[in-house]
């Protein structure tokens, strides 16, 4: 009884064939489906320039927000080493001007960023 339990749940040797098959027919569909695709896309050059361009223009913003994104974060960094170095006695003069030096900077780039 055992056995036919067991049995039930493997897959016949030809419904394993049958399925490799339709796996295969699969596939071979998929390949012919890119195929066209890629057909389709080079008979059409409006198409491949939009594309591209949208691909471009993506590319462009992401790497933008990314480099825009660590300058930030180096800021804040550089930030926090010149106010701890600051306490140093003999850099520290220097460390507090620079630090001082880049929030003004900072102020006057907003301020003038505000007013455009």
């Amino acid at each position: 009884m055992e056995a036919n339990k067991h049995d039930d749940k493997e897959l016949s040797e030809e419904k394993k064939g049958q399925l490799i098959k339709a796996i295969e027919k699969l596939n071979v569909h998929l390949d012919k489906r890119q195929i066209e695709d890629y057909l389709e896309l080079l008979q059409n050059p409006k198409k491949l320039i939009w594309t591209n361009f949208l691909a471009g223009l993506s590319r462009g913003i992401g790497f933008t927000l990314g480099i825009g994104s660590l300058g930030v974060l180096a800021g804040v960094i550089i930030t926090a080493l010149l106010s701890l170095l600051g306490y140093l006695p003999i850099v520290g003069e220097l460390f507090k001007s620079l630090n001082k030096d880049l929030h003004a900077f900072l102020a006057n780039y907003v301020q003038h960023h505000k007013n455009m």
